[in-house]
């Protein structure tokens, strides 16, 4: 079988075509392994024979990174992915996103209600929505640990910080911040 491969001497690397002698690089193009004398052959073998390894990075997706230097970060770990996707969640509220008017998330809008027991519900209804989606698009378990909301005083106003705790496979508790103030 090895002497019934058809080798092309332009196609093999440099290296290879370097050790070749010239009066066979001249002669031809094109040989069967059998009419190569046996150093080559045996050269030419160890070359099929020689597995390159090859690692590839895995990338989840890319996230926005404005920078001098480049526009998308990417991101690569499912912390980091799963992280971004709930920020970019919470923050878009409905009617925002141009191409899907009903595609976004109303925390915002719950957080700037009345602190009540009512407001508590819909806060980690809306949440627990998104993480449950989220989870069920990327196939892996998002459990939300705790949702904390806290004011934030200023001279001009009060907002509020909702820090959501969240836990992943493999990682240990991420916390996630949202603002109360809509950026519309």
């Amino acid at each position: 079988m090895a002497s019934s491969l058809r080798i092309e001497i332009p196609k093999l690397p440099r290296e290879i075509q370097e050790k070749i002698p010239i009066s066979i690089r001249s002669a031809g193009d094109f040989y069967y392994m059998n009419e190569l004398p046996p150093k080559i052959q045996e050269l030419i073998r160890e070359y099929v024979k020689k597995e390159v390894p090859v690692a590839y990075r895995v990338a989840y997706d890319l996230a926005p990174n404005i920078s001098k230097y480049s526009d998308l970060e990417v991101l690569q770990s499912t912390k980091k992915t799963v992280v971004e996707y709930l920020r970019n969640y919470f923050q878009t509220v409905p009617g925002s996103y141009p191409f899907d008017p009903s595609f976004g998330c109303k925390l915002k809008y719950h957080l700037q209600t009345k602190d009540t027991q009512l407001r508590r519900l819909l806060v980690a209804d809306e949440i627990n929505g998104v993480v449950n989606a989220l989870s069920s698009d990327l196939g892996i378990p998002i459990k939300v640990n705790n949702i904390s909301i806290t004011p934030m005083l200023s001279s001009m106003n009060t907002s509020l910080m909702c820090v959501i705790s969240i836990s992943i496979p493999g990682e240990n508790n991420i916390n996630i911040s949202v603002d109360s103030l809509l950026n519309e």
